[in-house]
Formats: structure tokens, sequence, C-alpha cells
């Protein structure tokens, strides 16, 4: 009667911002993890306890640090598990290095929401919060304890969504602090590539201002944004 819940026998669940909802894998089943997640706590900048993943290669104990980094920034409705759980990211980044089509790195997934609301008008807030916790706080935490590079470069930052657009906005605020960005499927108030470069050549000398991958689906309502 329309009533929104899950169907109690499917154990795959995505356990979003917004609430519970129900997930359905096609195709072939989940690969076996063949890395490892570590999981910090940190408190944040706001003075609250924030939770932080890092997802370690296969081989990771036996490599020579430092180690490339990958800050995977999730989207409006998720949560710093669903690039991990959902996006099978460390099963991806595993398959891809063992097919030497990548190198192997640190895939970091932080919480996106330090103000619990979806409303837009937080979302300001978010994108300071997020600022001062990565480079106060996450980048160092990452290198004492992951063996993360403590350089901007080989470092990238990426995002979908909301965080595409954040993704965009650190790399026009920071511009020093990583070499690469790329935003997903992002809204229309992000950083125009123009804007973004100027800011990198201006900290950095970088003339040729920062890597990016820019991708939206053809059919998403964002896609105007993205080609713009």
């Amino acid at each position: 009667d329309g009533l929104r819940m899950a169907d109690p026998p499917n154990r795959e669940v995505k356990n979003g911002f917004p609430g519970l909802s129900e997930l359905r894998i096609l195709g072939a089943s989940v690969p076996e993890p063949r890395g490892v997640a570590h999981v910090h706590a940190y408190r944040g900048s706001g003075g609250s306890w924030r939770r932080l993943y890092v997802c370690t290669p296969t081989g990771y104990e036996k490599r020579r640090r430092p180690w490339p980094v990958l800050y995977l920034l999730h989207g409006s409705s998720d949560s710093d598990r669903d690039w991990l759980e959902l996006g099978q990211a460390g099963e991806i980044l595993d398959r891809m290095v063992a097919a030497k089509r990548d190198k192997p790195m640190l895939l970091v997934m932080s919480d996106g929401h330090p103000h619990l609301s979806l409303d837009v008008s937080t979302r300001t807030n978010n994108l300071e919060a997020l600022a001062t916790d990565l480079r106060g706080l996450m980048m160092l935490l990452v290198a004492k304890h992951n063996g993360a590079s403590r350089r901007p470069s080989p470092r990238a930052i990426a995002g979908a969504s909301m965080r595409g657009v954040q993704a965009l906005q650190l790399a026009a605020l920071q511009p020093a602090d990583s070499d690469a960005v790329a935003g997903f499927n992002a809204p229309g108030e992000a950083p125009s590539g123009p804007k973004v470069c100027q800011a990198w050549s201006s900290a950095t000398g970088n003339r040729a201002g920062p890597r990016f991958w820019l991708a939206c689906g053809q059919e998403h309502e964002f896609l105007p944004n993205a080609e713009e």
C-alpha cells in the first residue's frame, strides 16, 4: 500500500545516508577480495569522530614505501563504505594491477557528511570541513599508518555526483595537494576547468595545469554541465 521497504530475504542492501535500499547484483558473482581494508578513526575539525577506510593492494606488506594514493569521494546519498562494499573498488584495482593495466596504490575513502544533512545549503560547510580535514588530518594519518606518499605527486582525488563537485573544488582551493582530479556525473556548481587550471598554475607554477578526467552518462541530467 505504498510502504517502501527492502525484501527481507535479500541480504544485499545499501545502507546509505537517506536510509536502507535494496541492492541487486547482476551478472557474475563478486570476486573474492585479495587486498585489505583498514579502518581509521580520527577527530575531525568540528570535534566529532570520523571514519576513514584505506584499501591496500595485494603485496602491500612486501613493497617498499611510499605509496601513490587515490582519494575516492562518494555521492550525496552514499557513505564512506560504498566505494569499497558496493563499488568493489579494491577488487577492481587488484584485477587491474594483476592485468598490468594499473599500478598498485592506496585507495582512501572518507565520510562526506560532517554536517548531517542533504540540504544544498550545507554543502559549503561540508566542503570547508573536508578541505580542512583532508590536508590537516587525513593525508597525515594515511602517510603515518599506511605509508602514503607525503608529496602531492603521485596523489589523485576523484568523486562522484556531489563529491565530484567537491573534487574539482578541492583542486581549486588546494591546488598543491594533488596532481590529478576526476569528477563523475558532477552537478553544475563545479568550478570550470580553466578556473581550476589557473588556480593550479598560480600555486605550483605548472602551466600545463592538473590532469583531468571528467565523465558523465550520455543520458544523465548533469551531462550539459560536464560538457561545459
